[in-house]
């Protein structure tokens, strides 16, 4: 882009006489030749070229310009034609001079709408310039009054598609009018699929990025380059970032006749679904998007795409706390492909979950060697009761497991505990201090004993609600290791409770249960939140139609904001209205765009801001306070904000009636201009209480009316500038603390 100070670049030293006649050029200096080009008779300019015999060509000035440049910028198009008739090496060379920035004077016309007739692109062009008329383009539509400019540089050529590529991958993508340049080159023949095309063949990544900004889906083009075998543009799409869930989830679903694709070599997978899966793992790319997709997979009712993928995901296996959000029908899919680790049985009964024991015995674990193993380690420690192989080994039992292999003397000691237990709880008083202590003393197998008995489940809520009352939330959490309804239950649980304590400790408490693994296998992806009970209840009360208790969970237990992303990951008409319905629940939905940023969800996060456009204010206000410690995701989540229609001026408007000032002050320090356009649009209408409010929030957060009321003054004749100096004096002084701020206009 040209600099501010292209047009008047020098501070003149002398003066040019009235008169055409050029003086001698050995008493002119360059600042003077210069001003002659700018602002001079243009007579006087071709004498001085045609009588001194100056060499136009070879002319320099500050910042690398030379005579074209100058006279582009400063608008005197007179001077630009004469040097354009110059002999034809005379104004190739100077219509493809660069600057020190690189810009040519085509460039310096192009972004100087206001002052650069059409036809002097056609001259620029005839005379040979040799720019990219395409990145021209780009930079002419994001100027205000670039249209007939636009509409020559397309006339000689310019590529609409090619355009908006360059312009996707430009940071000028980040000014407020994009929206409008966007939409220009789309009427003028920029088709998405052309501009995907052209991105990805000249490796201009932040376009295709963009592209998805504006509501294109790259994963649609991954889709079409997986099933066409297309390994080149499908690598270099995975490794761009494309988020992969919805591509793997649609070529596992499809039928068996479309699911494979024409392999173009041996070394290409004809199978779409094997090639994803191996490109992400030679690019060693972090399996979050195929674990999402088997996830997402195992809720529906038909499980065998979910089969399809978990055969051809190369993920490893899954972790128990990943394992734990799946129905015992999905898990045995899960370990007959290897998915489940091999000793997750025995961490989970030596850990004392009871619960997730049980649904990987109904998947088809073995049992059998974990028994004998578990069996002898009780009898070779000193005290069987008290040992941890006994317990392990007494909730394996409890988990399904056949106790047929055991030692007679083995089955005696299981049938004594479970008497000893059920003896110390035969009263209702002294059922819940015994569960009580069974709890805080992490007894699993004393807990599963006495919640055998129906009548006793009752009382194991009061006590659960009881300890995360008193904070106590790691006892709690052992009733459902021990399978006090939890996972899929839950919701039917929430509904028959009598008061929403009893249902908000439950999921407190489920979702405090840890797993052994966890040490070893950190959460790296920080999504897990995706899979807290919180978030799994409230989606399937919207599945059963329950949105009043839907209320009670936003926001005493989760802002929704998960529970939205995962409703908007896919584009029908169902999850269309299941994320109105939690946006009637009062779900944040400005922290469900911010969260599928974070998380590479960028086309959840897009269709999310087109269901619901009249956030794209606010969170684009907020993007200075929830982002500002991810500057990647604040920068996409404001391109796609602005691409929807939002302004730093209306994000400012927010942060004033909400009272935001730190949102306002870090959104005046990278948009400074925000505060003065803000205070012109109050300036539109009579001052009113609440836009003195505003006004005064913008003065103590830094921006300046001086700016505003300046510009006023220079053009106070033009229709209406005085009435809105009438109305910013009136915005102004009214509060005595700010009179002093508006005195500088009053005099």
């Amino acid at each position: 882009m040209i600099p501010r100070s292209v047009a008047t670049p020098y501070r003149l030293t002398s003066h040019l006489p009235n008169s055409v006649a050029p003086p001698p050029t050995s008493g002119l200096s360059k600042s003077t030749i210069a001003q002659l080009i700018e602002t001079g008779p243009q007579r006087a300019f071709e004498l001085l070229v045609e009588q001194q015999s100056v060499n136009v060509a070879e002319l320099g000035f500050e910042n690398g310009q030379n005579c074209l440049h100058l006279a582009i910028a400063a608008g005197h198009t007179g001077v630009a034609y004469y040097l354009l008739k110059q002999a034809p090496d005379c104004t190739e060379k100077l219509v493809n001079g660069t600057d020190f920035n690189g810009n040519t004077p085509l460039m310096y016309a192009v972004t100087n709408p206001l002052h650069t007739p059409a036809d002097l692109i056609d001259k620029l062009i005839a005379a040979g310039a040799r720019d990219e008329l395409h990145e021209a383009l780009a930079r002419s539509v994001m100027l205000v009054g670039h249209t007939a400019i636009s509409e020559r540089l397309i006339a000689n050529g310019a590529n609409a598609a090619a355009a908006l590529a360059w312009l996707c991958s430009a940071e000028d993508l980040f000014r407020e009018n994009v929206c409008e340049a966007v939409e220009y080159l789309l009427s003028r023949g920029a088709d998405p699929q052309s501009v995907f095309d052209y991105a990805i063949e000249r490796d201009l990544w932040r376009a295709i990025l963009e592209l998805t900004l504006l509501g294109y889906s790259a994963s649609d083009q991954l889709i079409k380059a997986a099933q066409r075998a297309d390994r080149v543009t499908s690598a270099y799409l995975v490794s761009g970032g494309v988020d992969t869930v919805p591509v793997l989830m649609h070529l596992a679903t499809l039928p068996e006749s479309q699911a494979s694709g024409t392999s173009v070599t041996s070394f290409v997978p004809s199978n779409p679904l094997s090639m994803i899966n191996l490109i992400i793992q030679e690019l060693k790319i972090p399996p979050t998007g195929p674990k999402l997709a088997l996830f997402k997979l195992a809720r529906h009712e038909d499980l065998t795409p979910l089969r399809r993928l978990a055969e051809t995901v190369v993920c490893g296996p899954l972790t128990l706390c990943e394992l734990s959000k799946y129905r015992a029908e999905a898990l045995k899919i899960l370990h007959d492909v290897g998915l489940v680790p091999p000793h997750a049985l025995e961490w989970l009964v030596r850990d004392g979950n009871l619960a997730q024991a049980q649904k990987l015995v109904m998947a088809g674990v073995s049992t059998d060697e974990l028994m004998h193993k578990l069996e002898h380690e009780a009898y070779a420690e000193e005290s069987w009761q008290q040992r941890a192989s006994a317990a392990a080994m007494m909730l394996l039992l409890a988990a399904g497991a056949k106790p047929h292999k055991l030692r007679p003397e083995t089955s005696a000691m299981v049938k004594l505990h479970r008497q000893r237990v059920l003896s110390a709880a035969a009263t209702p008083g002294r059922l819940k201090e015994t569960l009580r202590a069974a709890a805080l003393q992490g007894k699993v197998c004393d807990l599963h004993v006495l919640l055998s008995r129906a009548e006793s489940r009752s009382t194991a809520r009061d006590v659960m609600k009881d300890l995360v009352a008193e904070g106590r939330i790691a006892a709690a959490s052992m009733f459902v290791k021990s399978g006090l309804e939890v996972g899929k239950i839950i919701p039917q649980t929430i509904l028959g409770c009598s008061d929403t304590a009893t249902a908000h400790a439950m999921i407190i408490a489920a979702d405090a249960v840890t797993y052994p693994d966890a040490v070893m296998l950190e959460r790296l992806s920080g999504d897990f939140g995706r899979y807290s009970h919180a978030t799994l209840a409230l989606l399937e009360l919207l599945k059963m139609e329950h949105r009043q208790w839907g209320r009670q969970v936003i926001p005493a237990l989760t802002d929704g904001a998960w529970a939205v992303v995962e409703c908007a990951s896919t584009d029908t008409e169902e999850s269309r209205q299941r994320v109105g319905q939690l946006r009637d629940m009062k779900a944040d939905l400005c922290a469900a765009v911010f969260l599928a940023f974070r998380v590479v969800q960028y086309e959840t996060a897009v269709r999310l801001i087109r269901w619901e456009p009249q956030i794209v204010h606010d969170a684009l206000m907020r993007t200075f306070i929830d982002l500002e410690a991810d500057p990647c995701a604040r920068e996409l989540a404001q391109s796609a904000l602005l691409l929807a229609g939002a302004t730093y001026t209306s994000a400012l408007c927010e942060a004033a009636k909400a009272v935001q000032p730190e949102a306002a002050k870090r959104l005046l320090r990278h948009h400074r201009a925000a505060g003065p356009n803000l205070i012109r649009k109050l300036c539109e209408e009579p001052p009113n209480e609440p836009n003195r409010a505003i006004c005064r929030f913008l003065l103590d957060v830094g921006a300046d009316p001086q700016a505003v009321s300046k510009r006023l003054m220079v053009a106070v004749h033009e229709p209406g500038n005085r009435q809105r100096l009438k109305n910013l004096t009136g915005l102004l002084v009214r509060d005595p603390k700010y009179v002093s701020k508006a005195s500088f206009f009053l005099d």
